[in-house]
């Protein structure tokens, strides 16, 4: 999206998503993975689940498809989703006895919708109605993103 709508405004905030996102990485191969004994290597060959594969395939079609408007709302409403849904499974996380402590840390640190995403999306609202983005487009992939990430979700509580 940084290199689709490099604008100062888009490009600050899927600047910021992106750094977010690799930070999310960084945190998975450095903390999450050895605590459950996992080397990245053994992660990044796992095959992917289906609603997984789905999932990076329909975030693959915003990031080549959607307007700044779009996309940065669908940014926002997995920020909200994800955040939102870690905010209660760190704490039911917390009370379990076999929960390693760096997954608690894992989840525990998506507790809050950052403010960048959660009020910089109003931004690139604007950006992309200031040059006619179609207003049925700015909601279109968005409404999409509940049960995309509830099927993603579901995949992963119950995965081997």
């Amino acid at each position: 999206m940084l290199a689709r709508y490099p604008h100062e405004v888009p490009g600050g905030f899927f600047s910021f998503v992106a750094h977010e996102l690799t930070r999310a990485r960084h945190r998975m191969v450095n903390g999450l993975a050895p605590a459950l004994r996992l080397s990245p290597d053994e992660m990044r060959r796992a095959p992917r689940l289906e609603p997984v594969r789905r999932f990076t395939e329909f975030i693959s079609w915003v990031a080549l498809h959607a307007g700044a408007a779009e996309a940065a709302l669908v940014a926002r409403t997995d920020f909200t989703l994800w955040c939102n849904t870690c905010a209660v499974l760190a704490d039911v996380l917390s009370e379990a006895e076999q929960v390693p402590e760096a997954a608690v840390e894992y989840i525990g640190a998506y507790r809050e919708n950052p403010p960048e995403v959660a009020d910089g999306v109003l931004e690139v609202i604007e950006y992309g109605r200031a040059r006619d983005e179609p207003e049925e487009w700015i909601t279109r992939s968005a409404v999409r993103m509940e049960p995309a990430l509830r099927s993603w979700w579901r995949a992963v509580a119950t995965a081997g």
